[in-house]
């Protein structure tokens, strides 16, 4: 008797992996594959543990961070532009232009307009000749004739009126 529940438990997890494709287990490709999928819930629990497990500005740690709030974008994007601001401003992150662009896009996919311009302010201020940042400002700028909230934020930062 207690041969066979051995083996039946032996042959149990061989049977479900059996079954179909399993889920990565590292967490950045965890986190990337459910990005992918739209769980954007499993992504951020993904992006969290990869960050947790990595040192700080490695090339590790500076993906699972964009993926985070990348996922952060369609769960809590206030949330998704504050923490990235605050983390990406400290220079030991290695966040860079790239990494604004990626949040950036994500955000505005999202429609989460203010908090996308929320990042590009950001962005510009750091990098004030920056195409990318001209380019997302500009795609604002068009998204605001629509969007009073927008509009008004985009004139008090100055983006708005005679520029």
């Amino acid at each position: 008797m207690k041969r066979t529940l051995l083996l039946a438990s032996l042959a149990l997890p061989l049977t479900f992996a059996a079954c179909g494709g399993s889920a990565p287990s590292d967490p950045l490709d965890a986190g990337a594959a459910a990005l992918q999928d739209g769980d954007h819930a499993a992504a951020l629990t993904s992006f969290i543990a990869a960050m947790d497990g990595a040192e700080k500005g490695s090339e590790d740690w500076k993906v699972a961070a964009v993926g985070r709030y990348q996922a952060m974008a369609h769960t809590a994007p206030k949330a998704a532009s504050t923490e990235f601001i605050a983390i990406a401003g400290d220079e030991a992150s290695g966040l860079d232009e790239k990494d604004y662009g990626k949040v950036l896009s994500e955000l505005y996919s999202s429609k989460a307009y203010i908090d996308a311009l929320t990042v590009a302010d950001a962005g510009k201020k750091r990098w004030p000749d920056s195409e990318k940042m001209k380019i997302y400002i500009e795609k604002l700028r068009e998204v605001a004739s629509g969007d009073a909230a927008l509009g008004n934020a985009l004139e008090g930062m100055g983006y708005l009126g005679g520029d």
